[in-house]
């Protein structure tokens, strides 16, 4: 049975208590409480389930999406059981997952609801939905079926479409946005010829061209406040059936009135029409929301996380060409033998089988030193091949590696709700119970009469708070674009409101404390002799100890010939050059530090047992840490450090800058589990080893150099090098909090004061509708103004 009443059954005020939907009058007449069996089964479902709040968080919650109609007749779903048309993915536990994309998503009680499936439907294990981009992932045991479920969510009026990657589901994001982008298109046609026409009435015209053009002008009028301001009408509609009041009210009936009003003094050929401003209206409305909707989806939009390697291709053994032959990434399958170059990030998961090198695990890990590989050691997707090319088997591709796993449980984390939108809303809805009792109480208390409802009319048109719906959003904007230009990324107004309240910093080290990468830092003066004994004795080693002397002594004179070289059980090399015995010896007397701060690793070449030099080595702390971390503890932060890397060069990194909370040699999954022993914690770091631990902290802060994915699941990225802007990140949104409440200040006043003059019968419905558009500039130029200063 159909969720929606036939359209020509005759309606009255009664409403479905679950839809809201009239009740058709055949079952009225019976006593029914339900518009159909689907919604009373609903209803129940969710009473019995004790999960009655629904209703009250629907009634409360902020709209951020347009809502989409519900479908008029449920689908059939049994093509998502069908292996010919849809894969799951398979978790390790057996269960499946599928991701959907719901039509009709726009606020929180949506996200509450869909949440719940697993307490309304035994075989459902889990649902988790992302408000930003409007996709639930659904899990189920290995035997449950998706038709089902997909049924269900139907029937609570959203449009399920089962989505293979992030790319279509991008392309449902786009049909629905173009469908807003025509009705702002319609709205600025309408709004641009008005005023043309404007100008001329309001100058004086009179006579047959008067009333020529003010019939003109209803006709351009129409669509404006028909088609493109039709999501304001089903909006107020909604609301009012749920005996619930939002911004829309107001400017829905503000809209009806003022299109009665104009349509009334053209036909009388007498007085202004407000046409030019009611269409105005309709076209900034939709343009502030269609804005706050991308921005919520770009917040949402990440870059198809699960397809990191996509656009590439990989080397793979062809038994048919017998040779190795490139392949799309996307196209690899288990078992497949890759030859990976030196340079380039493995893409799979697998087993080493010819070849030795030298891995960059930084990427998962957090280790400081690219990690020693030979035939049989285990491989990684997303990790970089540092030296030499090898061949390995492929164990586990796509969204089956340990990379893309870490990827999908980030992605559970990027839902948020911006606090200070809801109080806003909150604020509009008394707000507009005011100015609605304050109408009709004018109207009434001064009489049934023209001038009573033309008193009444401005006050609704004047004191409509669309200043107070466009402050927060518009100041958030320019203050993410502000903080863009000063070199960090600011992804959502979420995160603005959330620095407020944090109380520790958690540094990871490789490549946010430090710079990433083993290196000489210091070096004794050596001989041409003794630099080229070095490289000859290191030129064949892939520990990273080698390659950074490699690097740092390389010359292009030839090197000598090494005899009887071997690597030495107490560490460091040695060989025979000419004769003579050379060694490259871990220091006896170790110097924990350089004289610059540096925590770093002390080397000897020596020849025949004499000192031929020292060499220092580590990762250096970057420039201009020392002083941030001063300065974070003088703003009363708690500093903590928090590693994947080995217990010593975490120690002595936290002891050079004075962190006293060191967590060391720890996994992703921990690193989430210590996070959670924190009050608001801010977790910085770079790597994707840290995607999870930045996704479920307070906040999640990349530095430069992190990689790409990191980008897409923190909240900030700071685009130069180190830790130097995260003070100046946090007083610009001390200062972006203190600008809103300025504009919302601003607003209310305004208001407040125009309620007054309208009562008192200083404005009339022309000059209302003049200040009202005049109220929002204001709270832009505000906005700009201000959000120049952050």
């Amino acid at each position: 049975m159909s969720l929606s009443p036939d359209p020509a059954v005759v309606m009255s005020s009664t409403i479905c208590k679950h839809c809201s939907l009239p009740i058709p009058g055949d079952l009225q007449a019976k006593g029914e409480e339900f518009c159909c069996n689907g919604c009373e089964q609903v209803y129940s479902i969710l009473q019995s389930a004790g999960l009655g709040d629904y209703y009250h968080i629907r009634a409360g919650s902020v709209s951020i999406r347009t809502p989409q109609a519900a479908p008029a007749a449920l689908s059939n779903y049994a093509y998502l059981d069908d292996p010919a048309f849809t894969q799951p993915e398979r978790n390790r536990d057996g269960s499946k997952s599928l991701e959907f994309y719901l039509e009709g998503v726009h606020c929180a009680a949506c996200v509450w609801l869909i949440e719940k499936l697993p307490e309304l439907m035994p075989g459902v294990i889990s649902s988790r939905l992302n408000l930003s981009n409007a996709i639930a992932t659904l899990t189920l045991p290995p035997e449950g079926k998706f038709a089902p479920v997909a049924a269900a969510i139907e029937r609570f009026g959203y449009k399920p479409y089962a989505v293979k990657n992030h790319r279509e589901a991008e392309n449902l994001r786009q049909r629905e946005n173009q469908r807003i982008l025509m009705r702002i298109g319609v709205a600025a046609f309408s709004t641009g010829n008005l005023m043309i026409l404007a100008v001329a009435l309001y100058s004086g015209l009179e006579g047959y061209l008067a009333a020529f053009f003010s019939w003109l002008a209803l006709l351009l009028v129409i669509p404006a406040l028909t088609y493109s301001a039709w999501p304001f009408y089903k909006e107020a509609w909604h609301r009012l059936r749920s005996r619930q009041l939002s911004i829309d009210v107001p400017i829905a009936f503000s809209l009806l009135v003022g299109f009665a009003a104009g349509t009334w003094q053209t036909i009388q050929h007498q007085g202004e029409t407000y046409f030019d401003s009611l269409s105005m209206l309709v076209f900034l409305l939709l343009l502030s929301r269609y804005a706050l909707s991308r921005a919520q989806q770009r917040v949402g939009a990440n870059n198809q996380l699960l397809s990191f390697y996509e656009h590439n291709v990989v080397e793979v053994w062809s038994e048919t060409a017998q040779a190795f032959t490139s392949v799309p990434v996307s196209r690899l399958e288990n078992g497949a033998r890759i030859r990976v170059q030196a340079g380039e990030r493995l893409p799979a998961d697998g087993v080493i089988l010819e070849g030795e090198s030298a891995i960059d695990m930084s990427l998962l890990t957090g280790e400081t030193y690219p990690q020693p590989v030979q035939a049989g050691s285990r491989v990684y997707a997303g990790t970089r091949n540092e030296t030499t090319a090898f061949v390995m088997d492929a164990t586990a591709t796509g969204d089956e590696t340990k990379m893309a796993t870490l990827l999908r449980k980030t992605q559970a984390n990027l839902v948020n709700r911006t606090r200070i939108v809801a109080m806003t809303d909150l604020l509009s809805r008394r707000f507009v119970l005011l100015v609605l009792f304050a109408s009709v109480g004018l109207f009434l208390w001064r009489g049934l009469n023209p001038e009573s409802f033309t008193r009444a009319l401005s006050l609704i048109i004047i004191s409509c708070p669309c200043a107070l719906a466009l402050a927060t959003p518009l100041v958030m904007s320019l203050s993410i674009q502000r903080a863009f230009a000063r070199g960090y990324l600011i992804k959502n107004a979420h995160t603005l409101e959330e620095l407020q309240d944090v109380k520790t910093l958690i540094f990871d080290k490789t490549g946010t404390l430090t710079e990433g990468r083993f290196q000489v830092l210091q070096a004794e003066a050596l001989s041409p002799e003794a630099e080229d004994a070095l490289r000859a004795l290191e030129i064949h080693s892939t520990h990273p100890v080698a390659l950074a002397l490699v690097r740092h002594f390389a010359s292009e004179r030839p090197l000598p010939e090494v005899e009887q070289a071997e690597v030495l059980n107490t560490g460091g090399v040695q060989g025979r050059i000419a004769g003579h015995l050379w060694q490259v010896l871990p220091s006896l007397n170790q110097e924990s530090e350089l004289a610059g701060g540096q925590p770093v690793t002390q080397l000897e070449l020596r020849c025949e047992d004499t000192l031929q030099g020292r060499i220092w080595l580590g990762d250096r702390i970057r420039e201009g840490t020392h002083q941030t971390l001063a300065r974070l503890r003088q703003m009363g932060y708690e500093l903590v450090l928090l590693s994947g890397d080995q217990a010593a060069p975490c120690q002595r990194v936290a002891e050079n800058l004075g962190i006293e909370k060191v967590f060391s040699r720890v996994t992703p999954e921990q690193k989430e589990t210590i996070l959670k022993g924190f009050e608001a914690p801010v977790m910085i770091g770079d790597g994707v080893n840290d995607i999870m631990a930045l996704s479920s902290a307070r906040i999640g802060i990349s530095v430069q150099g992190g990689v790409e994915e990191n980008l897409q699941t923190a909240d900030v990225h700071l685009t130069e090098t180190g830790i130097s802007q995260i003070p100046s990140l946090i007083l610009h949104s001390q200062k972006t909090l203190s600008l809103i409440k300025l504009c919302l200040s601003f607003s209310l006043v305004y208001n407040l004061a125009s309620i007054s003059a309208a009562v008192m019968g200083w404005v009339t419905p022309l000059f209302a509708a003049v200040l009202m558009p005049i109220s929002s500039l204001t709270v832009v130029a505000l906005a700009v103004i201000g959000g120049r200063k952050l």
